[in-house]
């Protein structure tokens, strides 16, 4: 949460949304602009998360997720997160969302091409597009 919190533009895009299509006791956006406000008020190195962690465990039960006293990947997490608030703000599927009150992808989308080359004959595929919020690369192809 962290990442989010340290990023101005975000923080201030979250704050600026007017509504949003509440989930109750099970609302990530609720629990993580309420987490938000805390960080904001609040003079203590470290806040308690538990609603977003409960929010999450209750988003994710059915999959067996980022449940409460079990540990799970923290990108995964955060990419869920961002993909659970595109669907508070604008309830559709994910990949081609052009909305402009879509803070998950105004600041995070990112346009992929994927085409492959044949190194022997150089011959390529057609382009394959497709839209990221993250993109995971191999620690072994950074050298």
């Amino acid at each position: 949460m962290h990442v989010l919190w340290h990023l101005d533009i975000f923080r201030r895009s979250l704050r600026q949304l007017p509504g949003h299509f509440c989930l109750g006791d099970s609302c990530i956006f609720c629990a993580l602009k309420g987490l938000f406000s805390q960080f904001q008020q609040s003079r203590e190195r470290a806040l308690p998360s538990d609603n977003l962690r409960h929010a999450l465990a209750e988003t994710f039960k059915d999959e067996q997720r980022f449940q409460l006293g079990f540990m799970d990947d923290a990108a995964e997490c955060f990419e869920n997160i961002l993909e659970r608030i595109h669907l508070h703000i604008v309830p559709e599927e994910t990949d081609a969302c052009t909305s402009n009150s879509c803070i998950t992808h105004q600041k995070f989308a990112m346009s992929i091409y994927e085409q492959s080359v044949c190194r022997s004959c150089g011959a390529s595929s057609d382009p394959l597009p497709f839209t990221e919020l993250v993109h995971y690369i191999s620690t072994t192809a950074l050298w």
